[in-house]
């Protein structure tokens, strides 16, 4: 292995996945944009966030231009940070932070804003999160890449929060949607698909964070935590994208549901009024249950589907 594969080499695998990935949020958010013109104001921000990716790959591939083309051969070079590694930290900080706010706020709704101390913890977690990256961020700007072991503690402490953020959240909506299966095959898959929106969406995100917090542990001396490290934020951005985005193909289903769902009554209902017509009597059938399908939408514009039966008064929502 050559001597600059852990260092140059990892650094340049990070800047070019961070391109790429950053093509892929690009692509997401042209859709978004064209296809949910309505949404509020404050889910459109994710702008924002897609602003602060593109700034963030102008710091590291900065810096990348000037560890292999201004100081071309001048190993020194690696130990100095540099400007662009420094803003680096405080946007994955950003994203970070608003991302996970929004999903926050969406357990808050799919809790029925009874449960208000659960998102409340979260924040605070996430809120310590970000006050750790801040002073992190703050340390570095008198250290070289030398002296980051120095601050080892910190590292993992903001990367081990994240990770484990992301895995409550993803534990969380897990189980809130798997409490409202219905029985109804096409609800429950609807159900299973959204499910798998966030179980992928919370992997990509811990995998990065977890194997930032393992690479600095294992060389903190090196820069193999970067590839990882550098595509935390990209991850956040096009979770995030894709969770908006997936809202058209899962209203759709939902409408095939319902509607499959009021033609199955409407056929019990022609079925009674015939045997009633024809004095067809059957005393063994079930007492009439009135269903009714109402739809409302969330704060996000996020279609969400109640069925609610006067026999049982069951009430199931999904998301």
């Amino acid at each position: 292995m050559s001597v600059n594969d852990d260092t140059l080499g990892a650094f340049l695998v990070g800047v070019v996945l961070g391109a790429f990935f950053l093509g892929v949020a690009c692509l997401q958010s042209f859709t978004y944009f064209t296809t949910y013109v309505k949404d509020p104001w404050y889910i459109k921000s994710v702008f924002i966030c897609l602003i602060c990716n593109i700034a963030h790959q102008i710091g590291i591939t900065q810096k990348m231009y000037v560890n292999t083309v201004t100081n071309y051969g001048n190993i020194a070079i690696l130990a100095d940070i540099g400007w662009g590694l420094t803003a680096h930290v405080y946007l994955t900080a950003f994203t970070a932070i608003t991302v996970q706010m929004f999903y926050f706020y969406r357990i808050y709704l799919l809790l029925d804003k009874k449960h208000w101390w659960l998102p409340a913890v979260l924040t605070l977690a996430c809120l310590a999160q970000f006050i750790m990256a801040f002073m992190y961020s703050i340390k570095i700007t008198t250290l070289t890449s030398s002296q980051l072991v120095t601050l080892t503690g910190l590292i993992s402490g903001v990367n081990g929060v994240s990770a484990g953020l992301d895995f409550v959240i993803s534990a969380i909506m897990v189980y809130i949607f798997s409490n409202k299966r219905t029985g109804f095959r096409k609800t429950d898959t609807l159900l299973i698909k959204l499910i798998a929106y966030v179980v992928s969406s919370g992997f990509l995100t811990s995998v990065c964070a977890l194997g930032t917090f393992i690479a600095f542990k294992v060389s903190p001396a090196t820069f193999i935590a970067y590839p990882f490290n550098f595509l935390i934020s990209r991850m956040y951005i096009v979770a995030l994208l894709v969770t908006l985005n997936s809202r058209m193909g899962l209203r759709t289903s939902g409408k095939e549901t319902t509607d499959d769902f009021a033609m199955s009554i409407s056929h019990v209902q022609f079925k009674r009024a015939q045997n009633s017509t024809t004095g067809t009597i059957n005393d063994s059938r079930p007492a009439p249950v009135l269903v009714s399908v109402e739809r409302h939408d969330d704060g996000y514009h996020s279609p969400v589907k109640q069925v609610k039966s006067s026999a049982n008064d069951s009430y199931v929502d999904y998301s």
